[in-house]
């Protein structure tokens, strides 16, 4: 019986990997070149928020260094 609910759940997990959802995931870029993602979910009256900054040694270019600093 245990083996057969494991089955059934491994098999059930199975399909909804395979099926791509699309989130309504809004764009937009400020003056200052920073991008914002924004989706909305109306049932959570909340705002969460967090931000990637590309700065480092990677990033720095000949005349514009220290910024990760």
């Amino acid at each position: 019986m245990l083996g057969q609910a494991l089955g059934l759940a491994v098999a059930l997990a199975g399909l909804s990997l395979g099926q791509a959802q699309q989130v309504p995931v809004e764009e937009r870029t400020l003056s200052n070149g920073m991008k914002l993602l924004m989706l909305e979910r109306h049932h959570s009256p909340t705002i969460a928020g967090g931000w990637v900054v590309r700065v480092g040694s990677v990033n720095e270019r000949p005349g514009i260094t220290g910024i990760a600093h």
